[in-house]
């Protein structure tokens, strides 16, 4: 059976290698002819040859430069054949703005799925700028054998963003189910579980929206965010305790190389709220000397940019370090951003689609190398015409790096301003416990207890907060906040 088995194996490699080689044989046949052709018909014949024979060999992306010539051809004969080796190679690639290359005397002609959904989610988009969203969801819903996620996603965003939150989620709620059977780490049901809690926490239902942000696992590519977004709704609703459980996983070594001020300024305001006032002062110390610098890099790197080239250095070093989990080995004095930033910068969702299609037209290049390396003018052509392509989505990547940075830096000055409101709290939080101390009788009780009511310490002018703490055990690392409400008797009420 085992010798069967390595039989099928081999006979199906070899069999693919044939078919593979024939494919090549005729890309260069086909080739050879175009440069001797001089009818505009046949040579775009000639180039459909070579497209759909670059596409059975998945080079979706090379195949491209054979189709655009046939496309804004004035010779019209050959139109019906290269529309469907546009879409096939836009299906392959996620291109789909090279829909905008279809004439418009095919546009009604062509029966293509991912067509109609890129004419559809344009009108959507027109729709929502002009704050039609119902009318959106209408065009949607009027095309519900297509699955039409990302119109049904700017949709979901046009309601929350009018202050619809249960028209929001049900859309939301379509996504996620739509992709129930995707991986556990797929992105857009991640995007959409975060749009239904999202929705949650609008309508001020945030036990359902602590319910929610809890179903992404924790290696999902959002688990950071959602960790974050659990402890505002918890801290919104009250479990101050619950709420420091997520946020101690967001501060451990896991995620430290993050950009993630705001977890520091919320993690103080509830250290503030439980009035652990020496805890959030020490938080604001971390605050300080993690993001003040950062901040000033991030100053000097927007004032005196470095050149395209060591930012790109830069950006691909600290992405493949983190897909491959070896951060530890960068030196990161090297860098001329934060490491924090950087990291954070290619995990945004714009910029991470852009990566991976980077490492696919690399991927593409390396083995077109290979497959024409015994014929250099082809190879030569096509390796150009990637080369281009690379080059204009790596000003992509540097356009949405400097978007990011601009934004950290921003984001940074707000912080800085609410993490001294804190400190002024903090501050008379320790002077008023300062000024009990002093005034407190040594035998006056300085808790509530079953003789001395919450009446009485108020009468008394003492402050009372009430905190109902309880468990919560967190998906990563098992952290748990086990600390207690210390407001007591000893803190007056401020005049």
């Amino acid at each position: 059976m085992r010798i069967l088995l390595t039989t099928l194996i081999i006979s199906a490699v070899f069999g693919s290698q044939v078919v593979q080689a024939d494919t090549r044989g005729n890309i260069i046949n086909a080739y050879k002819q175009l440069r001797s052709s001089k009818k505009v018909a046949g040579r775009n014949k000639l180039r459909l040859q070579i497209a759909e024979g670059l596409q059975d060999l998945q080079f979706p992306e090379a195949s491209l430069l054979y189709v655009y010539p046939v496309l804004t051809s004035k010779d019209t004969s050959n139109l019906a054949t290269s529309v469907p080796l546009l879409d096939r190679a836009i299906s392959k690639s996620g291109e789909s703005n090279l829909y905008r290359l279809v004439p418009a005397s095919l546009k009604s002609s062509l029966d293509s799925p991912s067509y109609k959904e890129f004419l559809i989610h344009q009108q959507v988009k027109e729709m929502i700028a002009a704050n039609n969203v119902s009318g959106a969801e209408d065009l949607v819903r009027k095309n519900e054998g297509l699955p039409l996620l990302a119109s049904r996603y700017a949709v979901a965003t046009g309601y929350m963003l009018a202050k619809n939150p249960k028209a929001s989620r049900r859309l939301f709620q379509e996504i996620a189910e739509y992709r129930t059977k995707a991986p556990i780490d797929d992105r857009q049901r991640g995007l959409a579980l975060l749009g239904v809690a999202r929705a949650f926490y609008q309508e001020k239902d945030l036990n359902s929206a602590a319910t929610t942000y809890r179903e992404f696992p924790k290696d999902h590519p959002y688990f950071r965010r959602s960790m974050l977004e659990l402890s505002w709704a918890l801290f919104r609703a009250g479990q101050f305790r619950s709420a420091l459980s997520p946020l101690h996983s967001l501060h451990s070594d896991f995620y430290e190389g993050f950009f993630q001020p705001e977890s520091l300024y919320l993690r103080a305001m509830i250290q503030l709220f439980t009035c652990r006032y020496d805890e959030a002062a020490s938080t604001l110390a971390v605050f300080d000397r993690t993001y003040r610098n950062a901040y000033f890099q991030m100053r000097k790197w927007l004032d005196e940019p470095p050149s395209s080239k060591k930012n790109l250095e830069e950006v691909f070093l600290v992405s493949e370090a983190a897909s491959k989990k070896i951060s530890d080995r960068i030196d990161f004095k090297v860098l001329k951003l934060p490491y924090l930033v950087v990291r954070t910068a290619v995990d945004e969702p714009i910029t991470d689609v852009l990566l991976r299609r980077q490492r696919t037209l690399l991927k593409e290049r390396k083995r077109l190398d290979v497959l024409f390396k015994g014929f250099p003018p082809l190879r030569k052509q096509l390796t150009t015409f990637l080369d281009k392509r690379m080059q204009r989505n790596q000003a992509r990547i540097l356009d949405q790096l400097g978007a990011s940075v601009i934004g950290y830096a921003q984001e940074t000055e707000a912080w800085f301003t609410l993490m001294d409101l804190i400190r002024l709290e903090i501050i008379e939080g320790q002077k008023n416990i300062a000024r009990g101390k002093m005034y407190l009788p040594k035998d006056q009780p300085q808790t509530i207890t079953e003789t001395l009511t919450r009446k009485y310490f108020i009468q008394n002018g003492y402050r009372f907060w009430p905190f109902q703490g309880e468990y919560w055990r967190d998906e990563l690392g098992n952290y748990q906040f086990v600390g207690n409400n210390v407001c007591t008797a000893q803190e007056m009420e401020s005049e």
